[in-house]
């Protein structure tokens, strides 16, 4: 069963215009992913399809493979890019991006079984959810350094880990594991396990930098900000942090006025991230960067 906590923010598999452009494109051009060798690159490709969809008609009325090597040498450049973009999403080795592209073309075949060409059917958005729920597949069961059994294991860990690191240096361990098995309706034995065996592991979702103190250092008393001034250092933020913002603090930036907040989990849903965890990590980086602003702007 596909899980919603999964929807990734990019249609992994789209297929408008701006993909074909991309994907006719020269594969040799100086692309910011072209730092590994084209696997599907034919040496003499002939003239491209008006449309990627066409391959696949054509495959299927013809059975021909090869219109599905020609439709790999020109996607094979959108496709480094969106594995890229999975990548470091999920903090995976760049060397996993073969892998992913391998199994995107396992999903594409089994799924060209089913394609009907009458049906006038983007094939690419049809097949878009399989891709990203085989994606997600491997990062479960290839990607961690703990083993996770099943999906439901691999999607109770990552709850797990948002809160445990978020107590880790708040809570003495003995109070964290109630705190975890109240909050997720799961056994304290349960939970104690997923943090011995998985949690302090390095698994694809939560990694992070850990390197902090064993005793947390004391923060310095934080000055009275102006609403001027906290206007000004807001600036620094993209539309797309301030609504994170926005939505975590339950304030609106423009007018100060009091919002319905929201968990990780809502947030993530409504701004396209893939999970709880890649909010925490967006909002720790929105902190850091508005407390720097706002110092500066204070002591000036």
């Amino acid at each position: 069963m596909w899980m919603p906590e999964f929807e990734e923010e990019l249609d992994i598999m789209d297929s408008e215009r701006g993909d074909m452009e991309t994907a006719y494109s020269d594969s040799d051009s100086n692309n910011a992913v072209t730092d590994s060798p084209f696997i599907y690159k034919m040496n003499n490709p002939p003239p491209p399809l008006p449309d990627l969809n066409d391959y696949f008609e054509r495959y299927k009325r013809e059975s021909d493979e090869k219109y599905i090597l020609q439709f790999l040498h020109y996607y094979e450049k959108t496709l480094n890019y969106k594995a890229d973009r999975f990548i470091e999403r999920f903090a995976l080795e760049k060397n996993r991006r073969d892998d992913l592209k391998q199994i995107f073309c396992q999903v594409m075949l089994s799924e060209l079984e089913k394609f009907c060409p009458d049906d006038k059917i983007v094939f690419l958005q049809q097949i878009k959810y399989a891709v990203q729920k085989a994606w997600h597949e491997y990062v479960r069961t290839c990607c961690t350094a703990a083993y996770i059994e099943t999906k439901n294991a691999f999607f109770n860990t990552r709850r797990v880990a948002r809160l445990y690191y978020e107590k880790e240096y708040v809570m003495p361990y003995a109070e964290i594991v109630p705190y975890i098995a109240a909050e997720l309706n799961l056994s304290e034995k349960t939970v104690g396990n997923i943090i011995i065996h998985s949690v302090n592991a390095r698994y694809a979702d939560d990694v992070e930098d850990k390197n902090k103190p064993e005793i947390p250092v004391p923060e310095k008393e934080e000055p009275d900000y102006t609403r001027e001034e906290i206007k000004e250092a807001l600036k620094v933020l993209s539309p797309r942090e301030l609504r994170i913002l926005e939505l975590h603090a339950g304030v609106n930036t423009k007018t100060f006025e009091i919002i319905d907040s929201m968990c990780y989990d809502d947030i993530a849903m409504r701004v396209g991230y893939a999970s709880e965890s890649t909010v925490e990590k967006k909002l720790k980086e929105i902190r850091t960067v508005l407390k720097s602003k706002l110092l500066s702007i204070h002591n000036e």
